[in-house]
């Protein structure tokens, strides 16, 4: 348990080089053993900032990626569907026809080989193996191919950190603007860090890639890569809220839980059963 709690000491100080101050944290935690979630409605440069953290130990929980080929759906409606304790929107998606933009393994078969070489989203993924551990990858040499030894794999980015080492970020208006961010990480510990920024509200800003860098690095994260943002940005944990959903997703432009955005895919846990 020291763990949690040197964290929320971390949180209770500041990020960004002093800049933002998280001194107002509401703590859950669960009724579960093995997750916590935290939530920030705080400012960054004096502008008001929306956080919700989950930390996941996977000792307890089994991730899994979640895609319909032909079809868009709402994170919320399919965690429940799939029987998630929490879930969070995952990759980018074609919005016309659904399905993912980038590159797809689904249980162990390629679902989407759409691959743009000059898109940020195709250059990295984050893949399961079938014991249920998490990874961070960089594309192959020789290109997105089927991994045998990976259960699911999605392409997606930008990589923000691999092996404690932060990456460079591209000077372009998607990473140097604030916008609603959601982003998985991995501590040393092994422990799994799902992460949503809001924005695009009077409540709430949104964070730069450098920003959403810099902090999932002070959450101690060794591994993190970035997820589709903007209005698809939804983290849901089941029962906390009416619909499930925990942060404040932009799409209806109101500060509620009720903005969700249909999305192509999701990343969601499911408790382990014994």
């Amino acid at each position: 348990m020291w763990w949690y709690k040197f964290l929320a000491f971390l949180l209770f100080i500041s990020f960004f080089q002093g800049k933002a101050q998280l001194n107002n944290p509401q703590i859950d935690d669960g009724t579960q053993e093995g997750w916590h979630w935290y939530y920030y409605h705080d400012s960054i440069n004096s502008e008001p900032l929306s956080l919700n953290i989950i930390i996941v130990n996977p000792d307890h929980f089994i991730p899994d990626l979640f895609q319909l080929n032909d079809s868009l759906f709402h994170t919320s409606h399919a965690a429940r569907s799939n029987k998630a304790t929490f879930a969070i929107n995952a990759g980018f998606f074609n919005v016309k026809e659904g399905g993912s933009a980038s590159f797809f393994q689904d249980e162990g078969k390629i679902v989407s080989g759409k691959v743009n070489d000059n898109s940020f989203i195709s250059k990295n993924a984050i893949a399961i193996k079938r014991n249920g551990t998490v990874h961070f990858l960089e594309k192959p040499k020789n290109g997105w191919i089927r991994l045998g030894k990976y259960k699911d794999i999605l392409a997606t980015g930008p990589l923000l950190i691999m092996e404690n080492i932060d990456l460079p970020i591209d000077t372009i208006p998607f990473n140097t603007k604030r916008h609603p961010r959601s982003a998985i990480g991995q501590t040393k510990e092994g422990k799994i860090i799902l992460l949503t920024a809001d924005g695009r509200n009077n409540q709430s800003v949104g964070l730069t890639i450098n920003e959403l860098q810099t902090l999932m690095k002070e959450l101690g994260c060794i591994n993190a890569i970035n997820l589709d943002g903007g209005g698809s940005s939804t983290l849901f944990i089941n029962g906390r809220t009416e619909n499930g959903v925990v942060n404040y997703p932009s799409d209806n432009k109101t500060f509620d839980h009720y903005g969700e955005r249909k999305v192509g895919s999701i990343l969601l846990f499911k408790e382990k059963r014994n």
